[in-house]
């Protein structure tokens, strides 16, 4: 006959156990929930970059020519053309946005690199000296850190992927790494 204590025990421990596998399975439910949001953020950050109008404003600012700060202030300033400068500061702001989410960790870092988030590093070389001297002279040094703690991370991408990427793209390697020191 079975004692009474021993269904007791097996009776504690069946419980114990259903503890158990409940807590794992609400683990995993809260990684997949957090991986979940994850993706829907990225996508979401995603599809403004990678819109018509986002690779629109890209090529906009790759098309601006300037000989020096002065030259650059009186073609492209805000009190002299709003447009330009609104166009600018947007993508730069998303920019900026988008570094943050991925430092801390709210996006993914490959989706980012394959939907144009490589251009990042690209717009940050060329706008690297202007957005250094509107930090000194107006904006503060923190203006758009996490803009440039994005382009970094894309070259570092980029690197990975085509050691030999400075080379096609008419800048030395000392270059792009400056760019990003």
């Amino acid at each position: 006959m079975v004692d009474l204590v021993l269904l007791q025990t097996v009776s504690y421990i069946a419980g114990a156990l259903g503890v158990c596998v409940a807590a794992v399975y609400y683990a995993v439910t809260l990684k997949e929930q957090s991986r979940n949001r994850k993706i829907a953020l990225t996508n979401s950050v995603v599809q403004q970059i990678g819109s018509e109008a986002g690779v629109r404003e890209v090529i906009t600012q790759f098309q601006m020519n300037w000989k020096d700060l002065q030259d650059f202030r009186e073609k492209y300033d805000s009190s002299t053309n709003l447009d330009n400068s609104t166009l600018r500061h947007h993508y730069w702001l998303q920019m900026d946005t988008l570094g943050y989410l991925l430092k801390n960790g709210f996006v993914d870092r490959e989706i980012i690199y394959i939907s144009g988030g490589w251009m990042a590093m690209m717009l940050w070389v060329r706008f690297k000296p202007l957005i250094e001297e509107f930090r000194r002279t107006e904006m503060g040094l923190d203006a758009y850190t996490y803009f440039e703690y994005l382009a970094g991370e894309m070259y570092r991408m980029k690197l990975g992927r085509d050691p030999d990427y400075p080379s096609h793209t008419g800048r030395s390697r000392e270059e792009w790494e400056e760019a990003f020191a």
